[in-house]
């Protein structure tokens, strides 16, 4: 695999929760530059995504990120590939802030799948969706696996957010995430295009919140 110079995204939320039993509060920007990482080329072309990062706090970080993994997630289910091993090992943030989605090794084709076919099935079972975990433990295994399908990826990036965001967050982005995690797969998002276009409106919604006065503000001018 190339070297991608940057961070895991789990090394920085490890990095981010050393920071809170510190009793501060930093960007999502700010945990990365404190990742361990070689020279970097300098990349003009890259400085938007950095740039979006240095005005954003940690909760508008992740969500930028997830925007981000949505798109590669659309590209590679438009292929007709579903990862099935998102986690935050698995998801790889550039110094500039970008993120890319690593580790493909047990990668399946939805043709694969659908024909019943288990050779190099896996996952890692904290992030897998129901319908995953279940191939594990059932009689009819050919049977089991055909009922993945892009949803399921759908379900581990929610897992992701949730363990990202802690319940931090606007109510809209809890009730995003609470739609990904849905056991019932027909009632998550159909695609990563969807979920993307519900987070970048979270996002959206979040960055005007942010800019508003403090309600102390508003009242001292009555």
């Amino acid at each position: 695999m190339q070297y991608i110079p940057g961070g895991t995204l789990e090394r920085v939320l490890d990095g981010y929760a050393k920071w809170k039993n510190r009793g501060k509060a930093p960007t999502f920007l700010e945990v990365l530059e404190t990742l361990p990482c070689d020279d970097v080329p300098f990349n003009p072309k890259a400085l938007r995504e950095r740039d979006a990062l240095n005005r954003a706090d940690f909760v508008e970080g992740i969500l930028l990120i997830a925007t981000q993994l949505t798109d590669a997630l659309e590209h590679a289910h438009r292929q007709g590939v579903l990862h099935l091993d998102i986690k935050p090992a698995n998801i790889l943030i550039t110094v500039y802030g970008r993120a890319l989605l690593a580790d493909f090794n047990v990668a399946m084709t939805s043709g694969k799948l659908q024909a019943g076919q288990l050779q190099g099935f896996g996952g890692t079972r904290r992030y897998m969706a129901p319908e995953q975990e279940a191939v594990f433990e059932a009689a009819d295994k050919a049977q089991a696996v055909r009922q993945i399908d892009e949803r399921t990826d759908i379900y581990s990036l929610g897992r992701v957010l949730r363990e990202a965001l802690q319940g931090y967050g606007p109510p809209r982005v809890q009730e995003i995430i609470s739609t990904c995690l849905e056991t019932d797969r027909t009632k998550r998002y159909p695609s990563a295009a969807a979920l993307g276009d519900a987070l970048r409106n979270a996002l959206e919604l979040y960055r005007i919140e942010r800019s508003l006065p403090a309600p102390g503000v508003l009242a001292s001018f009555g």
